[in-house]
């Protein structure tokens, strides 16, 4: 196989939360550790798309930043075209910005509401170098088109368009720069499902018109079954699965896994799975168990090994990569 285009090496995200002066006086609390991302491996190839799936607060989105290096990472590395950009400086991040480019969830709170559509897509194409007026009128023009939208409504503000129409300016300010990698953190979650569609066919036509790689962060297991070529399931900052789409959701052996599947509605009740009820809540990440991350909720616990051990990774076959002591 080639080398991956990105590849990630134990990457960990901390955030710290300070108490308040009061929780300090009477509680002596001290500064919590917030472990987002707590040791995560994963190789992305040129063309694919990933599919990242996992309950809220897993750490997809925190995930999706940190390798753009929009988050900081605390360890591990970030390899992008075989080149460590872990600790590269800030200042010397502009060839990987224009390479690695990012789609947010909600196209209204991303979009600056007091710029036309002519002055969001204007930033990232002076950052390309396009200094020329007439040249980057031409290149919105041609953005726009691409994506749809229509060129006269160049000087209007994102307020004026519908949801889908903002999504679409969003992935355009995304495909200014060029760029070879693209995180789309949930960019159909708030989203019509009609308009979800036209976004996904739009996304799956760029992708071969641009030769674009795509990690799809999202919550619709049905979404993620159509636009991946591999899928990733993350609990509580750490991959406990992943394989290729077709292998994963045929042959899922992560009970975490086999819980989110159960879970997709189907509408052949000949079809359906056997609805898994996970008991209990997510943990908190400022204090996570001490060996497998599921273990509180496993509903096929093995015992000790499973409280008090950490599953490593491992392949167990035909690519499929999974973290759990039952197999």
């Amino acid at each position: 196989m080639s080398e991956p285009l990105i590849e990630i090496k134990n990457l960990k995200k901390y955030f710290y939360k300070k108490p308040s002066i009061l929780a300090r006086t009477l509680a002596r609390k001290e500064t919590e550790e917030i472990k987002a991302l707590d040791g995560v491996d994963m190789q992305i190839f040129d063309g694919e798309t990933v599919g990242l799936v996992g309950e809220s607060g897993c750490g997809k989105t925190t995930f999706g930043r940190t390798i753009l290096r929009l988050y900081e990472p605390n360890d591990g590395k970030i390899f992008f075209k075989g080149r460590d950009i872990t600790r590269t400086p800030q200042s010397e991040l502009k060839g990987f910005r224009a390479k690695a480019q990012i789609i947010f969830q909600n196209p209204y709170s991303s979009l600056n509401p007091r710029k036309t559509v002519r002055e969001i897509l204007s930033v990232p194409l002076k950052k390309a170098g396009v200094v020329n007026p007439a040249e980057r009128n031409w290149r919105i023009y041609e953005l726009l088109n691409r994506v749809g939208l229509n060129p006269r409504h160049i000087d209007l503000y994102p307020h004026q368009f519908s949801g889908g129409q903002r999504q679409r300016i969003g992935i355009a300010r995304a495909l200014a720069m060029r760029p070879k990698f693209i995180v789309a953190d949930e960019p159909v979650s708030a989203l019509d499902v009609s308009v979800q569609a036209q976004i996904i066919n739009l996304m799956e036509e760029l992708q071969e018109q641009y030769d674009l790689t795509y990690l799809f962060i999202a919550h619709d297991l049905s979404v993620i079954y159509y636009v991946s070529n591999r899928v990733v399931v993350m609990y509580l900052g750490k991959i406990v699965e992943y394989a290729e789409t077709a292998e994963l959701f045929e042959h899922p052996l992560h009970p975490y896994t086999n819980a989110l599947l159960s879970a997709i509605p189907i509408v052949d009740k000949k079809q359906r799975r056997k609805r898994i009820i996970l008991e209990g809540t997510v943990p908190t990440p400022v204090n996570p168990p001490k060996g497998c991350r599921f273990s509180t909720r496993c509903y096929r616990k093995k015992g000790k090994i499973c409280e008090e051990v950490i599953p490593p990774l491992k392949d167990v076959g035909n690519g499929h990569m999974l973290a759990c002591h039952l197999y």
